[in-house]
């Protein structure tokens, strides 16, 4: 009885112990299992990290397109169907700083037709083809299309580096900064299919050089530059053709009055390969207030020619808008003159309207009156109703 008793209570006494060191087991079991489920987790988290960081730096593609039905009064100009844009935009970030970005425009549907062979005959070095300089003469064959339609047109190729918000750079071929036109002129986002006058021929489309831009705060005010170096007018991404290089800038002031307002300038200097030296200048402004947004711009060019005197090229317009619902509804006086000494003024006047079935997709009506001064050409109207898609984001 009494070794019952004694192990019973030994029994009783070691319990605690036992289950103790059975408990501290099985939390050790369990923080065991716990720890290979957090590095399971880590690891497909890094790996899921990886997946999106592969996906974020895959290249995009959007872009945009629009077809339109013009009316032109003109003589021996009939209804037509134009297929005018498909762009398409390359977009990828390389990493945390770099960024590219291209554009390449497919204009009216172009179509290359079967390639033709030719032969053409190379008369040497003395130019004098058969006779007595016939032994450097050489013949070769070339390939030519026997159809061509359409256009196919690198508009933008950027290199970027994000530096910082007030300085950032870019290399590659660009649109000129110039007012605000030529700025938002992709056929979604501007208000006619028709581009103002003088739009392009002041400022060049397209620069293929070096660009500096950011925005700086300035009395809690914001400043937009962009600051740039090119070829210049008339040259292509392959070659510069003289030895002048193009300097351009853009500057842009958001202002605290009516809803928004921004104004800037645009100053250009180039030496065109016909030995002209161009210097222009311009001004723009963009006024909102509730619904109801004005906007304009003006530009001038002097062109000193190597021979002949100085002239002016200028050009401005004033549009508004009015907006409601999905609906647009405005107005554009513009005009245009490529030399102010000569009877060259072209004017229009536009009455338009467009309808968002979308965000990214509107249709556009729009009717233009041109009157132009130069007895060559007849005045004319003409009704454009377009449709108008942006692809992707």
């Amino acid at each position: 009885m009494k070794r019952a008793i004694a192990s019973l209570f030994l029994a009783l006494s070691i319990w605690p112990c036992l289950a103790q060191s059975a408990t501290m087991a099985e939390l050790e079991a369990r923080l065991q299992t716990m720890e290979e489920e957090l590095n399971f987790i880590k690891e497909n988290d890094e790996q899921a990290h990886e997946a999106i960081g592969d996906i974020k730096q895959n290249m995009t593609v959007a872009g945009y397109s629009d077809a339109s039905y013009i009316i032109d009064s003109r003589d021996n100009t009939r209804p037509t169907f134009h297929l005018h844009h498909l762009s398409l935009f390359f977009k990828q970030k390389l990493n945390k700083n770099w960024r590219f970005f291209s554009e390449i425009e497919f204009e009216d549907a172009p179509k290359f037709g079967d390639i033709d062979t030719i032969t053409v005959l190379d008369c040497g070095p003395d130019g004098i083809c058969g006779g007595g300089g016939s032994a450097d003469d050489s013949a070769k064959t070339i390939n030519t299309l026997n159809e061509a339609e359409g256009k196919i047109f690198t508009e933008a190729f950027n290199l970027d580096y994000t530096w910082r918000p007030y300085a950032s750079f870019r290399v590659g071929r660009f649109f000129t900064p110039a007012g605000i036109w030529s700025i938002d002129h992709y056929p979604p986002f501007v208000s006619t299919q028709e581009r103002p006058r003088h739009i392009r021929k002041i400022f060049p489309q397209t620069t293929d050089g070096a660009m500096v831009y950011g925005i700086i705060e300035i009395s809690n005010h914001f400043v937009s530059y962009d600051a740039y170096i090119s070829n210049g007018e008339g040259n292509s991404a392959h070659e510069d053709q003289n030895t002048h290089k193009a300097f351009g800038l853009r500057l842009g002031i958001d202002l605290p009055y009516l809803d928004n307002t921004n104004i800037g300038t645009t100053l250009y200097n180039d030496l065109l390969n016909d030995g002209s030296d161009k210097t222009a200048f311009g001004l723009h402004a963009k006024l909102l207030y509730n619904n109801y947004e004005i906007q304009t711009e003006y530009a001038d060019a002097l062109l000193n020619p190597a021979s002949g005197s100085n002239y002016h090229m200028q050009g401005y317009y004033l549009q508004g808008q009015y907006h409601f619902s999905h609906w647009n509804l405005g107005l554009r006086y513009d005009y245009y003159t490529q030399d102010t000494s000569q009877a060259s003024d072209e004017i229009t006047n536009t009455l338009f309207t467009s309808y968002h079935i979308t965000e990214n997709l509107n249709v556009k009506l729009e009717h233009h009156i041109v009157e132009l001064e130069d007895p060559a050409h007849q005045d004319y109207q003409k009704t454009i109703i377009s449709i108008n898609a942006n692809l992707g984001n």
